[in-house]
């Protein structure tokens, strides 16, 4: 393979033309390039462009085709591609990079497929991508550091993306409208530090993406649209440093999270959209410093995680209940510096052997910490635990512990309860009379009934959100379910 190198110094003239050790003046022979010693009139190996000119000037005309990269690279008076405009195919990667004088694309508009990756970075005055209409595209898309770059008009991203796709630091870049027809992205969909973006659109046709997905660092992102069609993400979700985001949008057909799942630092996030169909989250459930987040709710009847679950720092969180269908971790549970939770109930279902460690830490108004899931680990009297700084009913495994001893974790009381979500009733069957209460998230009592031994309960005065079911028996053992009131 040779490379050819043309500058402002080289290629105005043949007799300029700068060769390899292996080239001789006879290897360019009426402006035409050879390939592995042969003449090939409308082919070139590889090109790369770097020129102090404002345009490019004796570019062999016959060069229909780059068999391997064109860049067109660090060119500071570059103003135009026009001499650019024969060629019709490149097999390798097209790099456009550092190019600060170059407005648009123009000059490509005959280029019908580039067979490896498009970059397209630190151009400074790149205000368009008129030009490319028209390009197949086979790899990966990274558009990122050209400051002066509004939108993706003109980008004709393909409706399979055969790699990543790349938006960074783009800080003028406004809209990116031209993603709602992919349907497929086999690497990372990577959205960060773009100053200026304050939506993501709606991918109703987006239906998998290989490897993560990731909104990090930009600080006007207000919202982000529905992805009502994904089913897996390979890699992590991540939504991080998104100072204005308010809310992220549906992706109720989603299944898999093959990597993370990470909220942090998103102090204006309201609401986490459920999951419904979720099954596994193959690493980390960390929701970190989102300060008015008020619920947490998968609301996925069985699902796991591969790590960790860690809810940190949350001063708004109040309901996890939405948690409830987690049957397994591998890793660490962490609740820790959430101001307003007073209840675990939502951890309940957690195998008490996939947990490591049990943390809970700082925490001022929890005091129901007698879940299942830590009643069953503190039963395995493991060491590896610190519980503190919580409400007084839940500020150290002695406490919790007795009042682990008060409930009947066993299947001979166990409380069926449909259907769930309900509107105005709903049917509980239990195998024993019981006193029966009904409580809101927040603690409050809303029914009573005594000697309750099953049957349909009006629930259609009360107001629209989880609440909890206690069912106390004549032993004074206890059983708790949650419901959704729609």
């Amino acid at each position: 393979m040779r490379k050819f190198i043309f500058s402002s110094l080289f290629i105005l003239t043949i007799s300029s033309i700068a060769f390899s050790q292996q080239s001789t003046p006879s290897d360019f022979v009426a402006g035409r390039i050879l390939q592995s010693g042969e003449i090939t009139p409308e082919s070139v190996d590889y090109l790369t462009i770097q020129t102090t000119n404002s345009e490019v000037s004796d570019l062999p005309s016959e060069i229909r085709e780059v068999d391997g990269d064109l860049s067109i690279q660090f060119s500071h008076d570059l103003e135009s591609l026009l001499d650019f405009q024969h060629i019709q195919r490149v097999n390798g990667d097209l790099r456009i990079v550092g190019n600060p004088k170059l407005y648009d694309l123009s000059g490509l508009d005959n280029l019908q497929y580039v067979g490896g990756d498009l970059i397209i970075r630190n151009n400074a005055g790149l205000t368009r991508l008129a030009g490319l209409d028209g390009v197949i595209i086979a790899g990966s898309i990274i558009i990122e550091g050209n400051s002066a770059l509004e939108s993706l008009n003109h980008l004709n991203l393909p409706k399979n993306i055969n790699g990543h796709l790349h938006l960074i630091n783009n800080p003028r870049l406004q809209q990116l409208h031209e993603l709602r027809t992919v349907e497929h992205i086999a690497g990372d969909l990577l959205v960060a530090h773009n100053t200026s973006l304050t939506a993501f659109p709606d991918c109703h046709l987006l239906n998998d993406i290989g490897g993560d997905l990731r909104f990090a660092f930009n600080p006007g992102l207000e919202e982000i649209g529905d992805m009502p069609n994904l089913t897996n993400i390979g890699g992590s979700w991540v939504l991080e440093n998104n100072e204005q985001l308010i809310r992220s949008g549906s992706i109720p057909e989603l299944q898999t999270i093959g990597g993370e799942f990470l909220l942090r630092d998103l102090p204006h996030l309201i609401e986490i959209h459920p999951l419904p169909k979720l099954e596994s989250v193959n690493g980390n459930f960390r929701i970190v410093r989102s300060e008015k987040l008020e619920e947490v709710s998968i609301l996925s009847p069985n699902w796991t995680i591969a790590g960790d679950l860690i809810l940190d720092d949350n001063d708004e969180l109040i309901n996890i209940s939405g948690l409830s269908g987690l049957k397994s971790m591998a890793g660490e549970l962490i609740v820790k510096d959430n101001e307003r939770l007073t209840s675990l109930i939502g951890l309940d279902y957690i195998d008490p052997g996939s947990i490591t460690r049990l943390e809970l830490i700082d925490n001022p108004l929890l005091d129901y910490c007698h879940v299942e899931a830590v009643c069953g680990y503190l039963s395995a009297e493991s060491m590896n635990l610190i519980i503190t700084n919580n409400n007084i009913y839940c500020n150290d495994s002695r406490t919790i512990w007795n009042y682990c001893k008060s409930i009947d974790f066993t299947k001979s009381s166990i409380i069926n309860l449909s259907p769930n979500p309900a509107d105005k009733f709903i049917e509980i069957e239990s195998e024993k009379p019981s006193q029966l209460k009904i409580y809101s998230i927040a603690g409050n009592e809303v029914i009573d009934i005594s000697n309750f031994e099953g049957g349909t309960i009006d629930i259609s005065s009360l107001t629209p959100g989880p609440y909890i079911v206690e069912m106390t028996y004549e032993e004074d053992k206890t059983r708790t379910i949650k419901f959704i009131k729609q």
